[in-house]
């Protein structure tokens, strides 16, 4: 396989996020801020399992798909230089055909994005690969695991295509990932595929329209997946009946929530070594208002509690709640000892998941491979540190 005049197989890495700040408030006009985490989907390209087709893995979900490269309905120009624009309807109805056995929503899903992608960036000419991704991220737990993903897609076919040094490829990453987005949640926000892309945070607001990303030293962040089941809308829904029915108690507390993600803000922007202990104060505030918003779970307040008993940090839910995440800032990373954090482990409820990570993680890049690593080795890989080992990162800016 040709990379850019070289024979080589590579791996492409975007990371996941968390709301840090504003979650449902942004309904309302608040702003939010949303952090990339060192969790992250890895996406390794190499030779075509079969010529002439292009072969997708997704492990995680149980597939592995192929499509004859000339059956499939390639737009006119394949043409990557450029920005994505909207969302072609007609593409998608092609490709709905080639993807009627897949019964699986996150199977289908996940490969109408890539085939998305694949037709509009690529031509009939382009080689023959076979691409296979892998998650550290839990999927469907609110982390953006299909912005990250569809961020590394992007990203290995603008690879692919050469343009890897080119000075506005961040830029068509996040353009041609949110076309990827679009087709498996119909109406993103876009602010997961520019964390993703991006890395750091993003500073957003819907009236007015206000999305800035920004990047601050890295913070060691716990993560806590309680991995209970929830529907945002209804959450959402939840809210709005409340607001509704108590608008002079409820506004208040949209208001203050706003106030935490503008204080946030300024928090992030200034290198302060008391940064982890200012953002927990905040995360303590953030956390009470949605109690009181009425979003939480007795299983996150469990959460929250087995944190506050080691003295681990401070401790809020993440997105909308009911279920979910809850994250832990570190507040003193000079006392996050492994005995820590295995006593927090063994004390949150079965059957959390607790992972350790970083918040404001760096956004998508790649790595070449200086040997040729096949699709069952790459698959057979766990855990961050070993994908993160393959080689030496480069990352889009």
């Amino acid at each position: 396989m040709t990379v850019e005049g070289k024979e080589t197989s590579y791996v492409v890495s975007a990371p996941g996020k968390v709301i840090l700040f504003g979650e449902h408030s942004v309904v309302y006009g608040q702003p939010a801020i949303a952090a990339a985490v060192s969790l992250r989907t890895y996406l390794l390209v190499t030779e075509p399992r079969v010529e002439g087709y292009v072969t997708l893995d997704l492990p995680d979900t149980g597939m592995s798909k192929s499509w004859r490269i000339s059956e499939l309905p390639f737009v006119a120009d394949g043409d990557v230089a450029r920005e994505a624009g909207r969302l072609d309807h007609g593409l998608v109805e092609r490709l709905e055909p080639l993807l009627s056995d897949l019964e699986n929503t996150y199977q289908h899903s996940a490969s109408l994005a890539f085939l998305y992608l694949y037709c509009s960036m690529c031509t009939a000419h382009t080689p023959a690969h076979t691409y296979g991704a892998r998650s550290v991220l839990p999927i469907g737990a609110g982390l953006g695991s299909s912005a990250s993903y569809t961020v590394c897609v992007a990203g290995a076919l603008l690879k692919a295509a050469g343009l890897a040094g080119r000075a506005d490829a961040a830029d068509l990453i996040n353009s041609w990932s949110f076309m990827g987005e679009t087709c498996v949640h119909g109406n993103p926000s876009g602010i997961d595929n520019a964390v993703a892309t991006r890395g750091g945070a993003v500073y957003f607001q819907r009236e007015p329209k206000v999305a800035a990303s920004f990047a601050f030293p890295p913070l060691k962040l716990i993560l806590t997946n309680t991995a209970i089941p929830r529907r945002t809308s209804d959450l959402v829904a939840g809210v709005g009946k409340l607001k509704d029915r108590l608008p002079a108690i409820s506004q208040p507390l949209l208001d203050a929530m706003g106030e935490v993600a503008k204080e946030a803000y300024e928090i992030l922007k200034t290198d302060n070594d008391d940064v982890g202990q200012r953002l927990g104060e905040l995360a303590r505030i953030n956390h009470g208002l949605l109690v009181a918003l009425g979003v939480s779970h007795p299983v996150l307040e469990q959460v929250k509690c087995a944190a506050d008993a080691v003295a681990l940090g401070h401790t809020k839910l993440t997105g909308a709640g009911g279920g979910g995440c809850a994250i832990t800032i570190v507040d003193d990373e000079s006392k996050l000892t492994d005995e820590l954090l295995a006593s927090f482990s063994k004390a949150v409820p079965e059957p959390c998941e607790v992972f350790e990570t970083v918040l404001g993680a760096q956004g998508v890049g790649y790595t070449v491979l200086d040997r040729q690593l096949d699709m069952p080795e790459f698959l057979k890989l766990s855990g961050s540190k070993e994908y993160d080992a393959l080689g030496e990162w480069h990352y889009w800016k």
